[in-house]
């Protein structure tokens, strides 16, 4: 049972959605002030009295490990922390989380949907000539379609997980389509740097595709004209995990092309499931990049290191476990589902973060797109 005067649940951190007005027992929204039943005014709560209704085995978390170091073994160390283990709220951030985008900027947003358009374009004509090029008799339409709706179905899970401040669209599909163009650049480093380098080992792929992925990631948060839009964590994991999908779309087309005569419905089962690596993947590095900003860090190309470490950690041994046929086949069928349950996590921890940053009671920095 959760304490009168609570704001969110102190067994699983969920934002209350009612309460009960403790004169009348009349149970209202969480948000309202005063019982529209008998009048009675709740008390404002302190962050202090907040922070009471935190379970004890929550408090050796609180504030005292989250500041990022100079050190990179640290800052992995802290990275983990945070993501794999249990943390309460973080209350200290800058104001960086509370700044939005001038309308100068929302006014020009044709033309970055322009530039997301093209991106998409080319990427899709760039792995479309090669799937028809290798089989001519191939239903391209079919494939797009296949490759298509997985991607679409996880952008929108992730996407309605944004509930405080959520991201413009024209900004998601910028985040997409460069990860689906990103894919051009990919193959050309993959089909001579890797190549030559690890003997066309699949693993060794992680280290080419991260850091392209996250590129497009780290323009939205440091361009002067886009960067007031990216705010904290769970901005930088959305676009990550944006771009990540975008990439995943553009590879599938390949694989799916390439595989439907002899595999069927069962390639498009199979990439459905292994697209969620590259969301998770990336989604995870532009969640460092977020939390670095909203630390009130100045976001530099040296800063994205920690969050890609993992990102490619775990790409490299998605890739590398290819070469266990069946098992590894079983082992994506049980991790990839994993990796999006632990997406909604991160994502559900970061709105408990934006809560008390008062998201939830008008502070959030929205505006009209």
């Amino acid at each position: 049972m959760n304490p009168p005067g609570t704001l969110y649940c102190v067994q699983c951190g969920t934002p209350l959605t009612s309460k009960v007005c403790p004169q009348c027992g009349t149970q209202i929204p969480a948000y309202m002030e005063r019982c529209p039943n008998c009048g009675y005014v709740f008390p404002r709560q302190t962050l202090a009295s907040i922070r009471r209704t935190i379970p004890k085995k929550a408090m050796q978390y609180i504030q005292q490990t989250y500041v990022p170091s100079g050190g990179f073994i640290e800052n992995l160390k802290l990275f983990y922390n945070l993501i794999f283990k249990p943390r309460g709220p973080i209350f200290n951030v800058s104001p960086q989380v509370y700044s939005h985008l001038p309308l100068s900027t929302i006014q020009e947003k044709g033309k970055y949907l322009t530039y997301a358009a093209v991106m998409l374009l080319i990427a899709v004509g760039f792995v479309s000539s090669i799937v028809l090029s290798q089989v001519p008799q191939v239903d391209i339409l079919s494939t797009l379609l296949f490759a298509l709706i997985p991607a679409l179905v996880y952008l929108y899970i992730i996407y309605s997980h944004d509930r405080y401040e959520p991201e413009p669209i024209w900004l998601i599909f910028l985040a997409f389509a460069w990860g689906a163009v990103s894919t051009f650049f990919a193959a050309i480093l993959n089909d001579t740097i890797i190549n030559f380098l690890m003997g066309g080992f699949a693993g060794g792929a992680a280290f080419t595709e991260e850091p392209l992925k996250l590129l497009g990631v780290f323009f939205l948060a440091t361009s002067p004209k886009l960067r007031d839009e990216f705010n904290d964590h769970v901005d930088g994991f959305i676009y990550g995990a944006m771009a990540g999908l975008g990439f995943g779309f553009a590879e599938n087309i390949l694989y799916i092309g390439r595989g439907f005569a002899g595999a069927g419905m069962f390639i498009v089962l199979v990439r459905s499931i292994t697209i969620l690596m590259h969301m998770f993947t990336t989604g995870l590095a532009g969640w460092w990049l977020g939390y670095m900003k909203m630390m009130g860090y100045n976001l530099k190309s040296i800063n994205a290191i920690v969050g890609m470490v993992y990102g490619m950690a775990i790409h490299f041994i998605w890739n590398t476990l290819a070469y266990l046929g069946i098992v590894a086949l079983l082992v994506f069928i049980i991790v990839g589902p994993a990796m999006l349950l632990k997406s909604l996590d991160i994502l559900k921890k970061g709105l408990i973060d934006e809560y008390y940053w008062g998201f939830a009671h008008g502070y959030a920095p929205r505006e009209r797109y």
